[in-house]
């Protein structure tokens, strides 16, 4: 089957990347890797989800007060996030169910713009075996998010990175910040990943299958300091 196809190749990663690669481009799946990345983010976002909902509020009301917006219609806003304390079952499941059911269509875009890549750089893969590496190499930040998100809930604090910007005191929103943040752990792992999954599944050198995933991290990094950066802004912390 192939979901347990790509799941059969979680494992092989620790050891052998290129085996792992290998055994997909024999027969391509994504869908148990996708799963497990998304069990993965769901209990990621449950563990912070105190924390995640205190700087959801400090957000809200720095970003209302910043567009100089009416103080009721502030009060309304926040009055649709629950506090932290007091959370129903249903209020829980919902925040979140939320953002990994929003996470599954930018995915699939993820997995296109990799796959268009692979394409402009000579290669001719299915679609397919393009999505069954980018589902398997997205395990990586899937459980670098966990990780992170333990380490929220034990510092009780969302300010939490695994990159170089940890080093800089009271600069995780700070441009400088957001840039080295760019420089994650997993998301560098996640890099090493595709760059495997390409140069093995679809059979072009090292210096090509670099050039495919290290196209596509560029690119998803400006996407992601854009976003950080212009909700820092917003947020009154840049």
């Amino acid at each position: 089957m192939r979901t347990s196809r790509s799941l059969a190749a979680v494992p092989l990663l620790v050891r052998s990347p290129a085996s792992a690669f290998e055994l997909l481009r024999e027969r391509p799946g994504w869908i148990g890797a996708l799963l497990l990345s998304l069990v993965l983010l769901t209990v990621a976002f449950a563990v912070q989800l105190p924390q995640s909902l205190r700087y959801q509020r400090e957000v809200t009301r720095s970003t209302m007060e910043k567009l100089n917006l009416p103080e009721a219609q502030m009060e309304e806003a926040l009055r649709r996030i629950p506090e932290p304390g007091n959370l129903s079952l249903q209020e829980a499941a919902q925040q979140v169910l939320l953002p990994v059911v929003f996470l599954v269509p930018v995915f699939f875009l993820g997995a296109f713009a990799f796959h268009l890549l692979a394409k402009a750089f000579g290669a001719e893969p299915p679609f397919k075996l393009s999505l069954g590496i980018y589902s398997v190499a997205y395990v990586a930040p899937a459980l670098g998010a966990l990780i992170k998100g333990l380490v929220a809930r034990a510092s009780d604090t969302i300010e939490v990175s695994l990159s170089p910007a940890a080093l800089i005191p009271g600069g995780f929103h700070s441009a400088l910040g957001i840039f080295l943040d760019l420089f994650d752990v997993f998301a560098l792992l996640n890099l090493a990943l595709l760059a495997s999954g390409a140069e093995t599944g679809f059979r072009k050198s090292r210096s090509l299958a670099w050039s495919i995933a290290g196209s596509y991290w560029i690119l998803k990094s400006f996407v992601v300091f854009a976003l950080r950066l212009s909700q820092s802004w917003f947020a009154g912390t840049l």
